[in-house]
């Protein structure tokens, strides 16, 4: 489902991410719902509109093995001075026991107008609200970029130890798509309340990926491989 737009807007959703709840009941949608003003609203374009777009993470969620959906819930809300992109979602593994079946955490890269920052927040009622973002990597000016998060639900020990890992693509400071970059990460043994250190899991790792693979930039993106 899509969200409805203001008025003037037309809107698009991109960059999908499913999962299930860990007993089953529950399936997720977490994507980026994009509107924007388009030059001529009889043929609508998104590429026509970069001027007047904003996004919002939303998640929908489907109690019947995705026969139908219910509404779109925001998850990370965007605005005038802030544009969330790449959104990933997950929840906790599955365990005989286990309390955690509405628990849902949903990451996104954040490009605001100082910089570039990593985004985390976190649902326990099964996707139906969702607690304020937390930023937990953030870099000024984009300079590295930051992009490509992933949140990881680990094995809940107990009803107040919950593991939760977020890993990112950072692209050092040599440049983006240039040499070297890291994979950063930050761990939580709270369900994503408290977040320990940042720390390099993939260290100063040579040959970053070009932002084309092949002669036409239609069809041959590569950058994107880089999340």
């Amino acid at each position: 489902p899509l969200p409805s737009p203001p008025t003037g807007y037309v809107v698009w959703c991109s960059d999908p991410v499913v999962r299930y709840s860990p007993d089953g009941s529950k399936v997720y949608a977490a994507y980026m719902a994009i509107f924007c003003i388009p030059d001529d609203p009889s043929t609508p374009d998104e590429n026509e509109c970069w001027t007047t777009m904003y996004s919002h993470i939303v998640v929908s969620r489907s109690t019947n093995n995705g026969q139908s959906w219910g509404a779109p819930v925001i998850a990370i809300p965007g605005g005038s001075t802030r544009f969330p992109d790449k959104p990933w979602l997950d929840v906790h593994r599955f365990f005989p026991g286990g309390t955690t079946n509405n628990r849902v955490y949903v990451t996104t890269t954040v490009f605001t107008d100082t910089g570039c920052q990593i985004e985390f927040t976190s649902s326990t009622n099964g996707g139906t609200s969702f607690a304020p973002s937390q930023v937990i990597a953030s870099s000024d000016g984009c300079d590295p970029v930051v992009q490509g998060s992933r949140p990881i639900g680990g094995r809940a020990v107990s009803s107040s130890t919950g593991y939760v890992l977020v890993c990112w693509y950072n692209s050092e400071d040599d440049g983006w798509l240039v040499g070297k970059f890291d994979i950063r990460c930050r761990t939580s043994s709270d369900y994503g309340l408290n977040w320990g250190s940042e720390v390099a899991a993939v260290d100063d790792m040579y040959s970053e990926l070009t932002y084309w693979l092949g002669p036409s930039c239609i069809y041959h993106r590569w950058w994107g491989g880089e999340f």
